[in-house]
């Protein structure tokens, strides 16, 4: 179980520091990095689309999205699909 399925190899950023859970799913063009204080740590089962940017110390939850060319600078709670710069929560009610 478990497992890092990388779509397309081009441009990835991964910190020393950032933790993986299980099955990340992360496409071209994706920075998971430092800011200021720490790592980003990414739970089971979430994917990245392509260009997003995920910085800082901050947690994504289990089963999140996100969107392409967010930012991502703010915890994201488990299930939720964010997007845009800053990301925001545009999952459906």
């Amino acid at each position: 179980e478990g497992g890092l399925n990388i779509h397309h190899v081009n441009g990835i950023v991964i910190g020393e520091g950032v933790i993986i859970g299980k099955n990340l799913n992360i496409f071209q063009q994706v920075t998971i990095g430092k800011k200021e204080s720490g790592y980003p740590v990414i739970g089971d089962d979430v994917t990245i689309y392509p260009g997003a940017k995920v910085i800082g110390n901050i947690k994504i939850g289990n089963n999140s999205i996100i969107g392409a060319n967010s930012v991502v600078n703010k915890d994201v709670a488990e299930g939720k699909v964010v997007a845009g710069v800053p990301a925001r929560d545009i999952s459906k009610k």
